[in-house]
């Protein structure tokens, strides 16, 4: 299997860090690069490298970086097309732009110019960026398709897993020190006196004097112990004693929804389905690059597939 720490293009900006060696910047002609069907030039990695024009030398280990990235997007846009029929589309490109510049930009508070050379970019590989991002999401849905549905005992424990977090329970608690100081409050609620004003006579907790409200949210929010004690419990019916890390609760359950697996099943069959897109796409994009014959110019490094698609700079 190849390797999975080849991420998606997308997650990789076109950004390399840069460190101690150099190569010469004059001479931009030539080819760097070349992969089954098609080459990349000197003067197309230069495209991608936030340096001034009248730089004598640029950092080899950026310039290979570069190179990498794009030797990679080559290949994915290429077998993206050839497998899937997937092209960017413009729209969707200049949509993806949009939110791309709102993000460096800070929402238009710092200029473009100055967002590119903070973020190591340049206006080229940020629409590189946005056109890759338009193939990865194109990508993805074709992989997900063909993929078959979820096994069912396997939704049905997702969902299970997913209650704490899925559900909404709006509740209050009555916080004591002792097991035995619990259970007499727990006593006098089943008894009928009101929850609230217990929880303000009793509690020890922040939220006594307001009566032990919780709010409502979902149970995943609270320590473990409470959290599956009220998604457990019977609205409207005090539970306790519950003891947790601070303590003794009783509890007291006022509403609770909680969708049901099958209201639940689109959503978790995507679920599913879209945790395993990364390592789909990983393995099909690693299956290309593996089979896309890629040569470096050795003035600018050598090309390694282990342990993942990477240009080694000359030296290194």
């Amino acid at each position: 299997m190849h390797s999975r720490k080849l991420i998606g293009i997308v997650a990789v900006a076109l950004v390399a860090a840069a460190c101690g060696t150099s190569a010469d910047a004059a001479g931009r002609g030539g080819v760097a690069a070349t992969y089954e069907g098609g080459e990349i030039s000197v003067g197309d990695v230069y495209a991608f490298i936030p340096i001034p024009q009248d730089a004598d030398t640029v950092d080899a280990d950026q310039f290979a970086g570069t190179l990498t990235r794009l030797i990679l997007d080559r290949v994915f846009a290429a077998a993206a097309e050839q497998d899937y029929e997937v092209t960017a589309d413009d729209a969707t490109v200049a949509e993806n732009l949009a939110v791309i510049t709102e993000s460096i930009t800070n929402g238009g508070q710092i200029e473009l110019d100055l967002a590119l050379e903070t973020n190591g970019l340049t206006e080229v590989s940020l629409q590189a960026i946005a056109r890759q991002q338009a193939i990865f999401d194109e990508v993805s849905i074709a992989l997900i398709e063909t993929q078959p549905a979820p096994d069912e005992a396997e939704m049905r424990d997702l969902y299970e897993s997913q209650l704490l977090t899925i559900a909404e329970v709006c509740s209050r608690h009555i916080l004591v020190e002792s097991e035995e100081e619990a259970v007499s409050a727990l006593d006098r609620a089943l008894a009928g006196e009101d929850f609230a004003e217990l929880a303000i006579e009793l509690s020890t907790g922040p939220s006594g004097p307001d009566g032990g409200d919780l709010g409502c949210g979902a149970p995943g929010g609270f320590v473990p112990e409470f959290a599956q004690a009220v998604i457990d419990a019977e609205p409207g019916v005090p539970i306790g004693p519950i003891e947790t890390q601070f303590g003794f609760h009783v509890i007291l359950v006022e509403s609770k929804t909680v969708p049901t697996f099958e209201e639940s099943r689109q959503e978790i069959e995507s679920a599913f389905l879209e945790a395993d897109v990364s390592v789909l796409f990983n393995d099909w994009l690693g299956t290309k690059m593996a089979a896309a014959n890629v040569q470096v110019d050795e003035q600018y490094g050598s090309w390694t597939l282990d342990p993942q698609p990477a240009v080694i700079p000359p030296g290194s």
